[in-house]
């Protein structure tokens, strides 16, 4: 459903339009937020193994 308006040549979007977009570039935001935590934290993980078993062989 389309809802958007050509007025004097460009697209106008309505109010719904707008939130809506705004709701999915928020959530998205979010998700990378998310996956960078869940890298770093999984870059630490992998720091803290190597270190234990370098200790443990020590």
């Amino acid at each position: 459903m389309n809802t958007s308006r050509k007025v004097g040549g460009t697209r106008r979007l309505d109010h719904c339009q707008v939130r809506h977009a705004a709701e999915l570039i928020e959530r998205s935001e979010q998700m990378v937020t998310g996956a960078a935590a869940l890298l770093g934290g999984r870059n630490m993980l992998g720091r803290a193994l190597k270190r234990l078993q370098a200790e443990g062989q020590g």
